[in-house]
């Protein structure tokens, strides 16, 4: 073991002397873990989450450990890393400890190794009487004598007794430690920290010569602490420079000098109180005002971090142990008391393995990156190349910019030290869910004028802690107003947020927006949470809320909002807690605007103020904010929009309008001569604008008959559209307040111009789309497809096409129809001839198209393949040609091969690769004489709810 003796120190204090000696790296225990778990008829409310915690270590585990389960008898089974089954746990019977101890004597006389047992119960012996248990533990006591054995106990529920216990945790070599919980949650973290603790904490041995005596310290670290009591000082005249040592850790032993350390800094100081026996409330009230004396600004950066940490940790296990002292003073000593006082005394050794607080887990986390990142390194870094010329750009912002705490100015503040930054107080109201949830647990109270560094902010708010104990951070509906420091006019601040001031004064913002964030949210320097970059958009909105009319607050703002335009565009967390494209998404597709919140909406709207695209992009969060707004009267059936049609009346308004009884007469002359060019462009416009019926190229049969009603164009809808959404004045009071607050600051555009230009074909649209469920996939995604969805759940699926008769004198028609779709030149032309007369994609007439099309190959190759292609892939250009088919693809019932040779091997390839990629389905194949089954299905009338996914273009031969 190798020891660097400038870490291996001692120094006085009030509960004795303490000394620390540097550690080897940390090697992998090689001592046996054995899990000892009462499976009795009382654990069956908790034993799904010990069987789940179990798995859990065995897949963290790096070689298999025994586990015994026992009730009145025991079971031994094994946690084993390679198993991929669950840990088979079933509750029943009563609980005896005769059969448990007597199978660990078993497994120690079987063993001979260095062991540590988990024994977990939730009650007492209900079985053997106290005679025969005595003897029991008797027994083991005097096998492991001889042995290396360490039992660690675990106490659940308010049935077990604290006194027991404790002689189960005294039967090994040296006591073990104890935990207690009567939650089940807290259970599962008490198996999780034994687990650590067993595999990852050593015991190392410290022997003072003068004392002749040894004292056991526990770390997972690379040092050691050990409190020497008052009675056994190693110092006495206290004139010794240096002491010598013994460290004995697993096997090895080396003789270590310790040097005394006249003036400890802050960290040791605190390690010393961390380590105090809490023996009685005297005590651990002298060890809170002890380490009031302690200040948290001593250090670099990250050791102030550690002090700020290791201060609550301590603080928060002191007001647990007067709690429970204060109980037992009064004469309130239930056995559950008891047990949490035992379990407390223990909780120090568990300090670096697991926080009890939801925000602990990411507190290690962000405090390891913090270490990893060199955050102090990078800041000098800065510090020492900053141009001279820069330097003399900050000195004039010095007037400006000053500390109202310590009154140095930005220049001063920045040469003092590289990891201090200016900002602004504000008070703010913070509830426990800020902690998972920052966009919802922290409210703005109050914006202040007063500029103070964030060190100094700390400091101060650290004092008033300390000065008061009746609340402790986290708690924070207790301590919002509790914990304040005072502006310069007397105001109250509890958080700051940083200024940007100048580009080298942001990038240390920059570099320390961690600690500044997790500080804002949860008053921990090592708080952060990626999201709580999402809620700096949101306090910024309600500092612009707050705002006054004055030039320092407008300055102030302003350099708020320079801060917040660096998260938008270059921080790492924000992208991704918001999402590097949900932005872009937002501005195209309803589907990613609708599935947010009001709250969310004012997101892209601060992205928008941010990133200058305000006016550019408002319109489309206005228009979002009139649709929830609209959507929401017409759910609750609001009389003043529904005009007492509900939901359905106004989706019917908004497909056809003002509905009239229309009659179609049926033409009975063919247009077929009409002039070619004139007719193909019909058909284009029919194409792009179903709306306009083409010019039909053969009699449509029938009489005359009532049509269904039209869909209507939506300049005729406006006025009711206009009726739905309300006036300016009437939005002023019905859209959420963040956004008519940044339309009021931005104050261009205004309400009145927002009203006026609203784009009321995507606000028709999109209240389609969303008052009633519709599906419109988004590869079709267009107002017609919307209202065409529409137009079919009202009044029922249209047909476009019509039947021929090709055996008797409607085959001169169809003839006409084919020769035509399989003629004309352009492709748009072509898809409005599909849609009218080959609408359901099958049929004779369209195998009939598909034949034509394959024969005029040898002629026209280049607009045969084109159109076959369209078929094949369901678009001409970027439009989609059959919008209600999207979900499938066409499967041709002539031979491939023809397709093949006509549109080429590796095109066919790619296209087949794509509807498989897309999971794209077919209709059922039939016979292919399409002859109609008993149901009267072929493939000329395939049964539409029988579709197939599609695997390929393979047949038919």
């Amino acid at each position: 073991m190798q020891n660097n003796n400038n870490n291996n120190l001692f120094f006085k204090t009030r509960f004795g002397t303490y000394i620390e000696v540097s550690l080897p790296k940390s090697q992998t225990s090689d001592r046996d873990l054995v899990f000892c778990v009462d499976v009795s008829g009382s654990m069956g409310s908790v034993l799904k989450e010990v069987t789940a915690v179990l798995d859990d270590i065995a897949s963290r585990a790096t070689k298999p450990h025994t586990l015994y389960v026992y009730d009145t008898s025991v079971t031994k089974l094994v946690l084993d890393p390679n198993s991929k089954k669950s840990v088979a746990l079933k509750s029943g019977g009563s609980t005896s400890f005769v059969c448990i101890f007597q199978a660990i004597i078993d497994h120690l006389r079987q063993a001979c190794r260095p062991t540590s047992f988990i024994f977990m119960t939730d009650g007492e012996d209900t079985v053997n009487d106290a005679m025969k248990l005595k003897k029991s533990m008797d027994t083991l006591k005097l096998i492991t004598k001889s042995l290396d054995v360490i039992v660690h106990v675990m106490g659940f529920g308010s049935s077990v007794n604290d006194n027991f216990l404790k002689r189960v945790g005294e039967l090994g070599t040296r006591p073990g430690v104890f935990r207690y919980s009567t939650k089940s949650a807290e259970l599962t973290n008490d198996f999780n920290d034994m687990f650590e603790f067993s595999t990852n904490v050593r015991e190392i041995n410290l022997l003072v010569p003068d004392t002749k005596k040894t004292y056991t310290s526990h770390s997972n670290g690379d040092y050691a602490g050990f409190l020497i009591p008052p009675e056994d000082e190693v110092d006495k005249d206290g004139d010794k420079t240096s002491v010598e040592v013994v460290v004995e850790l697993g096997k090895t032993k080396e003789t270590v000098t310790v040097v005394h350390c006249k003036d400890p800094k802050a960290i040791l100081r605190l390690r010393a109180l961390a380590i105090v026996p809490p023996e009685s409330e005297e005590v651990v009230r002298s060890v809170l005002h002890e380490m009031s004396y302690i200040s948290s600004s001593e250090g670099d950066m990250m050791e102030r971090i550690e002090i700020e940490l290791m201060k609550k940790e301590i603080s928060d296990r002191i007001m647990e142990l007067i709690s429970l002292l204060t109980q037992i003073k009064m004469g309130q000593v239930p056995e559950e008391v008891k047990l949490k006082l035992s379990a407390l005394r223990h909780d120090a050794v568990f300090s670096d393995l697991h926080r009890k607080k939801k925000l602990d887990l990411r507190v290690n986390k962000n405090m390891e990156y913090f270490k990893k990142t060199d955050i102090k390194g990078i800041l000098e870094g800065y510090l020492k190349s900053l141009p001279k010329d820069e330097w003399n750009e900050i000195r004039k912002l010095r007037d400006d910019w000053v500390c109202a705490y310590s009154s140095l100015d930005l220049s001063e503040i920045m040469k003092k030290s590289p990891d201090e930054i200016l900002c602004l107080g504000i008070l703010v109201k913070r509830q426990e869910e800020a902690i998972d949830a920052p966009t919802r647990g922290l409210e703005l109270v109050e914006v202040s004028n007063t500029v103070v560094s964030f060190g100094a902010f700390v400091r101060a708010m650290e004092r008033g802690r300390e000065q008061s104990r009746d609340a402790d951070y986290g708690e924070f509906s207790e301590c919002n107003e509790a914990f304040c420091i005072v502006g310069t006019c007397r105001e109250k601040i509890n958080a700051v947020v940083p200024l940007y001031l100048h580009p080298q004064h942001m990038k240390r913002v920059r570099i320390l927006e961690g600690i500044w964030l997790g500080h804002l949210y949860t008053l921990d320097s090592c708080g952060y949470d990626k999201h709580q970059e999402l809620g700096l958009l949101q306090l910024l909105h309600q500092i612009i809320a707050k705002r006054q009319a004055t030039q320092r607050n407008a300055e102030v703002i302003a350099e708020i909002e320079k801060v917040c335009r660096f998260v938008v565009e270059g921080s790492l967390g924000f992208k991704t807690a918001y999402g590097t494209s949900t932005y872009s998404n937002f501005l195209g597709f309803l589907a990613d605007r609708s599935a947010t919140s009001h709250e969310n909406l004012l997101f892209p709207l601060m992205i928008a103020h941010l990133t200058g695209r305000f006016e550019e992009d408002v319109p489309t969060v206005f228009r979002e904010c009139v649709r929830r707004l609209v959507q929401g009267a017409v759910k609750k059936g609001d009389g003043g929009i529904t005009d007492g049609e509900g939901t359905r009346g106004v989706i019917r308004k908004l497909v056809y309008g003002q509905e009239k009884p229309t009659t179609v007469s049926v033409l009975q002359t063919p247009a077929f001569s009409t002039e070619a060019d004139h007719l193909e462009k019909s058909y284009v416009e029919f194409f792009n604008n179903e709306t306009k019926p083409p010019i039909p190229l053969v009699p449509e049969h029938g009489a005359t008959f009532k049509a269904s009603p039209a869909i209507a164009d939506t300049t005729e809808l406006v006025p009711f559209l206009k009726s739905l959404m309300g006036t300016a004045q009437d939005l002023q009071t019905k859209l959420p307040s963040f956004f008519t607050d940044m339309v009021a600051y931005r104050a261009n555009p205004t309400l009145e111009r927002l009203v006026e230009s609203i784009d009321f074909e995507a606000l028709r649209m999109e209240l389609l789309l969303t008052l009633d469920c519709v599906s419109v996939p988004r590869q079709i995604f267009s107002s017609f497809a919307v209202y065409k969805s529409w137009d079919e759940r009202l009044t029922g699926r249209k047909n476009r096409g019509h039947s021929f008769n090709l055996a008797s004198a409607d085959s001169r028609d169809a003839e006409i129809v084919v020769n035509k779709i399989v003629n004309t030149k352009s492709l748009e032309a072509f898809g409005g001839l599909m849609r009218k007369y080959c609408s359901d994609r099958y049929g004779a007439l369209f195998d009939r198209v598909v034949s034509g099309l394959c024969s005029a190959h040898t002629i026209d190759a280049e607009n045969s393949r084109n159109k076959i292609l369209a078929l094949l892939t369901n678009k001409i250009s970027h439009t989609v040609l059959y919008s209600d088919l999207a979900h499938m693809c066409w499967q041709p019932l002539v031979p491939i091969k023809q397709i093949r040779d006509i549109v080429g091997d590796q095109e066919l390839k790619r296209i087949e690769k794509e509807h498989l990629d897309a999971r794209k389905t077919v209709y059922h194949v039939y016979r292919s004489t399409n002859k109609p089954n008993r149901c009267g299905h072929c493939n000329h009338n395939p049964y539409r709810n029988n579709s197939l996914l599609f695997i390929g273009y393979s047949y038919p031969a």
